[in-house]
């Protein structure tokens, strides 16, 4: 990402000032259809996945096949050995070639299926690591409303659980399916070839057990699968929610409230977990009870007694039947284990292709370079409409100009749409009617890198990375020297207590070493802007988290740094822009008064209204 939109993304979801409870989650692009419609699409999606690695399952689905017709030799072995032993025709010659085929087989049968489901591994592990980082790219070539639209929870079930839900099919479906498959087909033909008569009964008996079994099954399934994911996705929604804010929870003594709502998280997750399983366990049961080897055997032992009483099968065909047949339930309903997470990965494939088929922020074709020179003109809103849910607009028609050079000033109530309007600068949202400019240049004809590196952000409550203090301060301009670094911290008045650290600027953020305050994490943040020395200044109370000695310490500096340069405030104390060139006051979305503070404070207004609420306040 570009510098500024990277330490957005957290911050965005505490905009309340813009109205950004008016955000509301993308509609699932499964709403209204019907199961069979989305059980294509999904699997569409599981396809488009996968299919950067679609050579190299072949591959693993073509090996497995070749061990599973191997894994039928020491079954025909063994058959032949206990004809040839009833006809009295077995010799040593017969016993070794047998013995040598069976260890043969089982050596070659494990060393494939253990080569290819580790090979599987091998490249499930490359594609989710494909995965987790095309999600995370198309993270920063989204607009930012696309983001703060869902929860932290959702973006972390995206990104961890969605793309860890597909390592199952990769890693063990192909594999381990292809395998028993082409078992159950070979064993099949295999116990036709030996006594058709046998393997006709054997196959009405499953029937039956199959259409009782169906009659057990849920009639809703898909739904059943439907509430357990939206459980699961609320569930880490609330988890986050809670460990984030633990400490503004404790210290409101809001913990039970809070505790309730998590409680009734995990209360519906158990409750579709519990439904999803007992949808899943009343089949399933009759099913692997019936085919348990010590049950399966008494049938089977009925039907070889009648076919060798009618003398339907030769002794060969009645061992192969007795061997085989045995096995193949097994394999069968061992493979039915991994029906459940194919279903889960589909989802999850689903959700994951949903997101990155979301259109990335439009970027201009042959974008000529705007660089600094450029940025040092005026700012202009030209009838600039924008909201973020469609039916309700947070600005409206808005034109204003910011002069090339000034310090502009916007204020306001809160949801007035002052944050709304710095955001649309940086099109971190594409305004839905009219232009902003810059200069001659409208925004949308620059391309999102030249814009951002023109730009520079203070953010109230700003993103500190875990890593050193001095890649921290060096994220606008990862250039730059160790020099530049120190000279940045200087300004922003931190060096000292960055110095005063064990490791100084290789302190790592988060390390027991560096228990850093509110204020001091600001002025880090600070730091971030001196270095990235951009034309164009924006500032959302860049001051709230320090003390009355610090203030005046960075005002200092910004009203030095300010110089040259356009600088916009979004300010709720209006102490502290009362030398600003222009005040520009938004409410409801509109422009409703712009002027000097002396020449608002002599209107009547919404300014001069704020500013005496104000005072009246700091002298109580």
């Amino acid at each position: 990402m570009a510098s500024g939109d990277a330490s957005t993304v957290k911050n965005a979801r505490s905009l309340t000032d813009e109205g950004g409870s008016d955000v509301e989650n993308a509609i699932p692009r499964d709403e209204g259809r019907t199961t069979e419609e989305k059980g294509s699409t999904r699997l569409r999606d599981l396809g488009m996945l996968m299919h950067p690695v679609r050579g190299p399952l072949v591959v693993v689905g073509l090996i497995n096949v070749f061990s599973a017709l191997i894994a039928l030799v020491p079954y025909v072995a063994v058959a032949w050995l206990v004809q040839r032993l009833l006809d009295g025709t077995l010799h040593r010659d017969a016993m070794i070639v047998a013995v040598a085929s069976i260890l043969i087989s089982l050596v070659l049968r494990q060393l494939m299926y253990m080569g290819s489901l580790g090979y599987a591994h091998i490249v499930d592990a490359k594609l989710r690591r494909s995965v987790r980082q095309r999600i995370l790219d198309h993270m920063g070539e989204v607009p930012l409303g696309n983001i703060v639209s869902r929860s932290s929870g959702e973006l972390r079930h995206l990104v961890v659980d969605d793309a860890a839900a597909i390592h199952t099919i990769v890693a063990h479906v192909v594999a381990e399916g292809s395998s028993a498959i082409s078992g159950i087909v070979a064993s099949t033909v295999l116990l036709f070839v030996a006594s058709w008569q046998l393997a006709v009964g054997y196959a009405l008996m499953f029937l039956l057990v199959a259409a009782v079994s169906k009659l057990l099954a849920p009639r809703h399934d898909a739904h059943t699968r439907e509430d357990y994911a939206h459980a699961q996705s609320e569930l880490a929604a609330d988890a986050v929610e809670l460990t984030e804010g633990i400490a503004e929870i404790k210290g409101y003594g809001m913990t039970g409230g809070f505790m309730q709502r998590f409680h009734r998280s995990l209360d519906r997750f158990s409750d579709a977990s519990y439904r999803g399983t007992v949808a899943v366990a009343r089949p399933m049961s009759l099913l692997t009870t019936v085919v348990l080897p010590g049950i399966l055997l008494g049938p089977m032992l009925l039907l070889c007694w009648c076919s060798f009483t009618m003398q339907w099968s030769s002794i060969f065909g009645i061992a192969v039947f007795l061997f085989v047949g045995l096995g193949v339930p097994q394999t069968f309903f061992g493979s039915l284990s991994l029906v459940q997470n194919v279903t889960l990965g589909m989802e999850a494939a689903g959700r994951i292709v949903a997101f990155l088929d979301e259109d990335a922020l439009r970027e201009p074709a042959n974008a000529s370079p705007f660089g600094a020179s450029d940025a040092r003109s005026d700012i202009i809103f030209d009838h600039v409409s924008f909201g973020y849910d469609r039916s309700h607009d947070v600005l409206h028609d808005v034109s204003l100009r910011v002069p090339a050079g000034s310090r502009t000033a916007l204020v306001g109530p809160s949801g007035s749409g002052k944050t709304t309007v710095t955001r649309l600068l940086a099109r971190f949202w594409e305004v839905q009617r009219g232009h902003i400019r810059i200069g001659s240049r409208d925004i949308s004809t620059i391309s999102s890198k030249d814009l951002l590196a023109q730009v520079g952000f203070v953010f109230q409550d700003m993103m500190l990375a875990s890593v050193s203090i001095r890649e921290n301060i060096r994220f606008a301009c990862p250039e730059a020297s160790d020099e530049a670094v120190v000279e940045a911290a200087k300004k922003a008045h931190i060096h000292q207590r960055i110095m005063s650290l064990a490791h100084g600027y290789d302190t790592i953020i988060g390390s027991p070493e560096a228990q850093l305050s509110g204020g001091e994490r600001q002025r880090l943040c600070i730091a971030r802007v001196f270095l990235q020395n951009a034309p164009i200044l924006v500032m959302d109370e860049p001051t709230a988290s320090l003390d009355a000695e610090n203030e005046a310490l960075l005002d200092e500096s910004f009203t030095e740094f300010s110089r040259q340069r356009t600088t916009i405030t979004v300010a709720h104390r209006l102490s502290t822009i009362v030398n600003s060139d222009l005040i520009l006051v938004l409410c409801d979305g509109k422009v409703t008064q712009q002027g000097s503070h002396q020449e608002l404070v002599s209107q009547v207004g919404e300014y001069r209204s704020l500013w005496q609420a104000q005072m009246v306040k700091e002298v109580r």
